[in-house]
């Protein structure tokens, strides 16, 4: 690993990348510290949308006044993880493994936040609500349910998984009679208008049903439902440090929110099939879009329209609809008509895509970019149903890459490295079982900035020889997005800073805060999964640490056990044996001077980071060297 830590400098200066300036980075920071502007990613494409906070607010507030979805609550974070708890130790204590059920109880959570994305196609700027509930207290309660949901989608006959999937169904169906059109039904607004109580008990009739198919992880089908109507009724967030929970519907971001959608929608399709006087030849969908063959004529087609939305008083449908050969459906990324009696399709881009893809400027491997192109030709190629089809689907795709900087040379060689593997697009169960074994083979992932292209061979055969377990994955660094979206566009406070206005009012009492008080600035004391670094404040010996709590909650601890000379541990014992008369004074802080020295969500990545910082700075408080580093 010194290999990496001493040649990135010099390499890096053989880059053909333009890293940003000192300039740049500052004037990223400012615009993203100015609570006048709110920065959000647009609803549709790979753009960014500046919009005033005040414009921002009053449009989500907007959403949020509507009662008979939303209503405002008073509700903790604490109240929430301490509940959560309880509803784990009370229903599902010794049904799941004991690691499983330590992981859904929640710890360090934070309450969902609500935001919205700007629809820029859009007259009037709507805004399309998204709640993050990433850490929040039923967010691992969410994925267990939705591990065992997402079992039950193959047994939903209409259910489309992806756009090959659709073509595979319209092979079997491309030979059509005189008069047929090809139709899509659109559900509006389907995760906002699905009933809680309905979507709950369709996703229960299905599992009764196919209960013996799925893996039920140890628990009953009585316990899947105690924890669907749990978390469903507790769909709380917060919006400007106001607290909410959604009445109606199922919020986009909840982990349930797809698999329980399309089993709502099988249950409700399944009633309105039976029932349809005419059905259609062909009837797929895709969470809330649906693709239709029918041979009725045009009355026929609006009257199931007319029986489809008499199915329900909140799932509407809207409709499109082949008239002849020269008009096509479009349909996922598919261009559909009818050519005299047979189906034909080909590659389909949305007027309001961006455009914006990988760019061949990225700072990424050589081979993730022809990889990227590679596959997108082969896209082109799985989406076309003729050579016509396919040539005009290439050229979309050519020019997409010539507008995201690919030379012409890169492109030439992907779109034949396309049509090489033309007759791999559908790999045997074998190949997919090699795949899966190579992708097993690896315990660990270690994340590293990428250089250059001859730096990353270098490491990753050097890894390799270390242990064929370890993966090398290469990574640019934080793009835009990452640098100036943020999912809440309030400003985060310090829990202390709160408590001091309540203790005013003569509410509770004064709170502590040591990462505050050690010099952590803007509220990083509640920031989570970092690498951080202190000094001693009587001999300004260095440590270095990591965590994934809350750096408020690790310095806690180290506190404590500074203050108890705690010999185990690393400020304990440095104050033992260096300053053990110095800490008498009840007010005295045994270190100072902190500061985050970098974020890594994943734990490898984490201690690699510390790793590396304990060797550059060599720390004289740590107990250990931390991970042992490749020389």
């Amino acid at each position: 690993m010194s290999l990496y830590d001493e040649e990135a400098k010099r390499n890096r200066k053989q880059s053909t990348f333009v890293p940003l300036s000192q300039e740049e980075k500052d004037e990223i920071q400012q615009l993203r510290g100015k609570h006048s502007v709110v920065i959000k990613p647009s609803d549709k494409g790979k753009g960014f949308v500046l919009l005033p906070s005040t414009q921002y607010d009053e449009k989500a507030e907007a959403m949020l006044d509507q009662e008979a979805d939303y209503e405002k609550v008073a509700m903790t974070v604490d109240k929430l993880d301490e509940e959560t708890r309880r509803f784990v130790d009370t229903h599902l204590k010794n049904k799941l493994p004991e690691k499983l059920e330590k992981a859904i109880k929640p710890r360090h959570s934070r309450m969902p936040r609500f935001y919205g994305l700007p629809k820029d196609h859009k007259a009037g700027l709507p805004l399309r609500p998204v709640v993050s509930s990433c850490d929040s207290p039923t967010s691992n309660l969410s994925l267990i349910v939705e591990r065992i949901l997402n079992q039950l989608l193959m047994f939903v006959p209409a259910h489309l998984d992806s756009t090959e999937a659709c073509i595979e169904d319209i092979k079997r169906h491309r030979q059509v009679p005189d008069g047929c059109i090809i139709a899509s039904f659109d559900v509006v607004g389907l995760y906002s208008n699905i009933p809680i109580d309905e979507s709950i008990s369709a996703a229960i009739t299905k599992l009764e049903q196919h209960k013996d198919d799925v893996d039920m992880l140890g628990l009953t089908v009585a316990d899947v439902q105690l924890m669907l109507q749990y978390v469903l009724s507790n769909n709380y967030f917060e919006f400007n440090s106001k607290q909410y929970r959604q009445k109606r519907g199922i919020a986009m971001g909840n982990h349930l929110a797809p698999p329980l959608a399309i089993l709502f929608m099988d249950a409700l399709e399944q009633k309105a099939l039976s029932t349809a006087t005419v059905k259609p030849d062909l009837y797929k969908r895709y969470i809330d879009d649906c693709i239709l063959l029918w041979r009725h004529g045009w009355k026929g087609l609006t009257a199931l329209l007319d029986h489809f939305n008499g199915q329900h008083t909140t799932i509407k449908f809207t409709m499109e609809h082949s008239v002849n050969e020269t008009q096509s459906v479009n349909f996922l990324d598919l261009a559909l008509s009818v050519r005299g009696n047979s189906i034909e399709w080909e590659l389909y881009v949305k007027p309001s895509h961006s455009g914006v893809h990988l760019s061949y400027e990225s700072c990424l491997p050589w081979s993730c970019k022809r990889a990227v192109a590679t596959n997108q030709f082969s896209r082109a190629i799985r989406n076309s149903s003729t050579p016509e089809a396919e040539d005009r689907s290439m050229s979309i795709i050519e020019e997409l890459l010539e507008r995201n900087d690919y030379p012409r040379t890169e492109i030439n060689a992907a779109r034949r490295a396309a049509k090489g593997k033309r007759q791999d697009t559908h790999p045997s169960q074998q190949q997919q079982r090699d795949s899966k074994r190579r992708h097993n083979q690896f315990k660990s992932v270690i994340k590293l900035p990428f250089i250059n292209d001859s730096l990353a061979a270098r490491v990753s055969r050097r890894v390799r020889k270390f242990s064929p377990h370890v993966r090398v994955v290469f990574v640019s660094g934080p793009s835009l997005k990452d640098m100036l979206v943020r999912s809440s566009s309030a400003v985060r406070v310090c829990p202390r800073e709160k408590q001091r206005s309540e203790v005013k009012r003569g509410r509770g009492r004064p709170m502590e805060c040591r990462a505050c008080d050690a010099s952590m600035v803007d509220s990083q004391c509640l920031v989570k999964g970092v690498v951080y670094c202190m000094s001693c404040t009587l001999c300004a010996e260095l440590y270095v640490g990591e965590t994934e709590r809350p750096v408020r909650d690790r310095f806690a601890e180290h506190y404590r056990e500074a203050r108890a000379m705690v010999a185990k541990a690393p400020w304990g014992f440095h104050y033992r044996t260096q300053h053990r008369e110095s800490l008498k004074s009840s007010n005295f802080l045994p270190f100072h001077q902190a500061k985050i020295l970098g974020r890594e969500a994943s734990l490898p990545s984490r201690k690699l980071l510390e790793a590396i910082e304990i060797r550059k700075r060599k720390p004289a408080v740590n107990c250990d060297d931390g991970w042992r580093l490749i020389d």
